[in-house]
């Protein structure tokens, strides 16, 4: 019985006391740790709110690298936090611009060259 109390003592506090080790875990930003022990948590939202220190919406015509015709706007209506969940909805954007106008398919003839 005093073997395991001992010893139990020890395990508790064992990482308390060790080194850091260097995780091979990089960070970039603005909120970044300088240097990262292997472990450690280095990002962490529980979504109480929408932080936009910690957030940015992409803005970008380009499909997000596909080149498909995408529009992803900076609408704060397309996410939001709510019960500590993060809410991300599409918006279908031909009725705010463009109304009937809108192209909504088709097909571009280049030419021969």
């Amino acid at each position: 019985m005093i073997i395991l109390f001992l010893v139990f003592p020890a395990i508790l506090f064992e990482n308390v006391n060790s080194e850091c080790k260097k995780s091979a875990t990089t960070a970039s930003g603005s909120q970044a740790p300088k240097s990262i022990c292997s472990g450690q948590l280095i990002f962490e939202d529980n979504f109480d709110s929408f932080d936009l220190s910690k957030w940015d919406h992409e803005q970008t015509l380009t499909g997000g690298g596909n080149f498909e015709f995408e529009w992803y706007t900076d609408d704060k209506r397309n996410s939001y936090a709510e019960n500590g969940k993060l809410h991300i909805k599409p918006t279908f954007v031909a009725d705010e611009h463009g109304g009937d106008g809108f192209l909504y398919s088709g097909t571009i003839d280049l030419g021969k060259k």
